[in-house]
């Protein structure tokens, strides 16, 4: 039986591989709803160096903003 990703768990596994990559532990989650899909980065104890990386990864993946 093969496993099937939705895209927001794409997205969520391919963020956790580039966070992870710079040295930095976080937390994501993916859900998908009936309107729509979402994902939640989770981290703590960030420099403003390594937050502003975060943020220009996650951005990355977005493709809407409600």
């Amino acid at each position: 039986m093969t496993r099937f990703l939705t895209d927001a768990a794409k997205a969520a596994k391919a963020i956790r591989a580039e966070l992870k990559a710079i040295g930095v532990k976080a937390r994501v989650k993916s859900q998908t709803y009936s309107g729509g899909d979402s994902v939640d980065v989770y981290v703590t104890d960030l420099t403003p160096e390594l937050e502003q990386q975060v943020q220009t990864i996650c951005k990355k993946y977005q493709e809407g903003h409600f």
